[in-house]
């Protein structure tokens, strides 16, 4: 009954071009199996880097970064206090420069996620995202991501053009998780040269 709710809610989000508010702001969907992808991020963050954490959810990145990084956290609807409340899907964008811009279990859920990629790469030279990436593509697969609340369905080629058409070079992917219909990544980015 609740996955069913979900497909309907995810639907009318898609209709309407809206975030998932109440999912977001209730604790209990931030799951703590959360932290392997976020531990993968953070192996890629260098000492003393300034890093802007967008959907922060419980900062869970902020205790696993190396020395001497300056944290900025944001979030749809932030978990804690000093978090900056953004909706990356009314174009919003926190203010800054940075060395990263971290996405983690974020992508999935932006009805313009290369306007969202390519907003950040105004504001970093790097870029770590995390993405349920489609094996197969399809209804019965469109339903089920659907039921897991995505807005959008991207394979390999998909998601490969999402970041070329942004501004982004994939260089290394790290799977953490995979089923029989979706491998969960983690990609580090760099931006690419901007033409002269």
């Amino acid at each position: 009954m609740i996955r069913a709710w979900r497909e309907l809610s995810t639907g009318l989000l898609i209709f309407t071009r809206g975030s998932d508010r109440a999912r977001w702001s209730n604790a209990a969907s931030h799951r703590p199996e959360w932290e392997t992808r976020a531990a993968l991020a953070a192996k890629w963050i260098a000492p003393r880097s300034r890093v802007l954490d967008l959907g922060c959810g419980r900062m869970r990145l902020r205790d696993m970064l190396p020395p001497g990084c300056i944290y900025t956290p944001a979030d749809l609807e932030p978990l804690s206090p000093g978090v900056q409340k953004v909706d990356l899907n009314r174009r919003e964008f926190p203010n800054g420069s940075y060395d990263y811009v971290v996405l983690l279990g974020v992508l999935g859920y932006l009805h313009e996620p290369a306007a969202v990629l390519h907003r950040a790469r105004a504001h970093a030279d790097r870029l770590i995202v995390s993405y349920k990436v489609a094996k197969k593509r399809g209804r019965k697969t469109q339903r089920r991501r659907w039921r897991d609340g995505y807005f959008n369905d991207f394979d390999d080629r998909m998601l490969a053009d999402v970041f070329a058409e942004s501004g982004w070079e994939v260089e290394p992917a790290q799977a953490y998780n995979e089923d029989e219909t979706t491998r969960q990544d983690v990609f580090l980015c760099r931006a690419q040269a901007l033409p002269s």
